[in-house]
């Protein structure tokens, strides 16, 4: 019997979403605004080159390790590159929230991550707080929310939501996972005082 497996829609590029937001948003101060992913393992080559591509790490040189194992992609263009960038900095703000996942369910304001301080000045915001205060300060929407991409990872993962599904269902669709380990240190979630 032959099988066909329905292509999924992938999602828009984040690069050129965070691109269009800091073009509209136009930020006061610079800032040591970085991006971090596989490609800045050398950050003064990263710096010099034009070219990406050129870049690609000899790890998945076809760009395809998130079908055959997303855990060693996550691996490669989220936690390593995070490690980097917060390798001289004594800790990191995030964006979680706790309505957001069982696992986010009970998540503190100030965590302790392998010697790091995590800032979650989100985690006790609901939906609700979250649509008041980006109407309030008049903040834009997030582009692909409007387009069925309620909760956003990287583009071959991430797929749109139907009505009525739980926001980060598109994550990771009919895979054995929900979250992508930068907030799991040895494979365990770490929570302050575990």
């Amino acid at each position: 019997m032959l099988r066909v497996r329905a292509r999924r829609a992938r999602a828009p590029s984040a690069g050129r979403v965070r691109d269009g937001a800091a073009r509209e948003l136009r930020p006061r101060r610079r800032g040591d605004g970085r991006a971090a992913g596989p490609e800045a393992c050398d950050g003064a080559r990263a710096r010099r080159s034009r070219s990406h591509a050129s870049l690609r790490p000899a790890r998945d040189p076809s760009r395809s390790l998130h079908s055959r194992n997303p855990d060693a992609c996550c691996a490669l263009r989220k936690i390593a590159p995070l490690r980097r960038a917060l390798a001289d900095h004594s800790g990191w703000i995030t964006g979680r929230k706790r309505y957001q996942s069982g696992t986010r369910a009970h998540l503190e304001f100030f965590e302790v991550e392998t010697g790091k301080i995590k800032v979650n000045p989100l985690a006790r915001r609901s939906p609700q707080d979250i649509r008041e205060y980006m109407e309030e300060n008049r903040l834009p929407r997030h582009p692909l929310v409007a387009q069925g991409y309620p909760s956003i990872g990287c583009a071959p993962c991430t797929s749109k939501v139907e009505t009525g599904e739980d926001p980060r269902a598109g994550r990771w669709r009919d895979q054995d996972k929900d979250e992508c380990g930068i907030h799991f240190v040895n494979g365990k979630l770490v929570r302050a005082g575990t």
